[in-house]
C-alpha cells in the first residue's frame, strides 16, 4: 500500500512535431526521458456509506468516503500492459479502512482472483520498469 499523488496534464500540440517535439520524447526510455503514455480505463466505484453499506456508484464528484477500482490498459511504445488498480478517498482521514473494505467486498465477489505479490507495485513503479 503507497500513498502518493498524480499528476495529470494535457500538452498543446504544436504544427511541427506536437506533442513529442514539445518534450523531446524519444522512442527509448531511460533516466530522466519522458515516456509517452496511452491510459484507457474501465472504473468501478464504492461509497461507503456511514451505516456501513457499501454501494456501487456512478456519480464520483458526489462521494466524500470510498474506493474506486480500476481495470486500465497502457500502451507504452513497443508494449501493451494491463494493470488493477485501487484508490480510496476520504474526508474523514478513513482511506485505509475504505481501500481495506471496499477490496474485501471485491474479492468476495471474485473468490479466484489470484493477485501475485511479485506482480504488485504502483504505477509510478511500474513507470519505473518500463
Amino acid at each position: 500500500m503507497e500513498h502518493w499523488r498524480k499528476w495529470s496534464f494535457r500538452l498543446a500540440h504544436t504544427r511541427e512535431g506536437g506533442t513529442d517535439e514539445v518534450l523531446g520524447i524519444t522512442r527509448h526510455s531511460g533516466p530522466g526521458n519522458w515516456i509517452p503514455v496511452f491510459k484507457e480505463r474501465l472504473l468501478i466505484l464504492f461509497e461507503i456509506r456511514e451505516e456501513g453499506r457499501i454501494v456501487l456508484m456512478d456519480q464520483p464528484f458526489l462521494l466524500k468516503e470510498g474506493c474506486g477500482l480500476e481495470l486500465t490498459r497502457l500502451e507504452i511504445p513497443g508494449h501493451t500492459w494491463y494493470s488493477f488498480a485501487a484508490e480510496s478517498f476520504s474526508e474523514s482521514g478513513a482511506a485505509r479502512q475504505n481501500l481495506l473494505r471496499s477490496m474485501d467486498a471485491f474479492v468476495a465477489e471474485i473468490p479466484e482472483l489470484e493477485l501475485p505479490l511479485e506482480q504488485n507495485f504502483s504505477y509510478p513503479a511500474f513507470l519505473q520498469r518500463v
